[in-house]
């Protein structure tokens, strides 16, 4: 065991002396986290360019204003790299994806019925979400 900390530890240290932080993790709890927070927004990027390039072709970036390249930079990822990712992570992606479709799910029923003020607290609940928990990590 002591030669296996010796190891972790030069590899932490090296990965800190780059300016990284670096958590020690689980296996199976790494690819719980990053399946939902790094495979699945790349899963979600690819998907959404394949819908806009099928829907629109070459008028995907056109109209968009700059923030719709912001978010599909990441399917200009490398294919093979994240093929490899979504078949070896399998089950935490499938996962991800279901919990995704729900929440897509939910905010389209919101829209669907109307409710302004239903959307209204739904949007403010995740922009604080996303600001709070941006403040807690920095």
């Amino acid at each position: 065991m002591e030669i296996k900390n010796k190891k972790l530890n030069k590899v932490k240290h090296f990965w800190e002396q780059l300016g990284s932080k670096v958590s020690i993790m689980d296996p199976v709890e790494h690819d719980k986290v990053f399946s939902k927070t790094s495979h699945l927004p790349h899963v979600i990027a690819f998907a959404l360019m394949h819908y806009l390039e099928k829907e629109l072709g070459d008028k995907v970036f056109k109209y968009s204003g700059g923030s719709l390249e912001s978010y599909t930079r990441i399917a200009s990822s490398d294919p093979l790299m994240w093929k490899d990712v979504t078949v070896s992570n399998k089950e935490a992606v499938l996962e991800a994806i279901k919990g995704f479709k729900s929440s897509l799910n939910e905010v389209s029923k919101l829209i669907d019925s109307e409710d302004e003020e239903s959307i209204l607290d739904y949007l403010r609940f995740v922009k604080e979400a996303r600001d709070k928990r941006l403040e807690e990590d920095s």
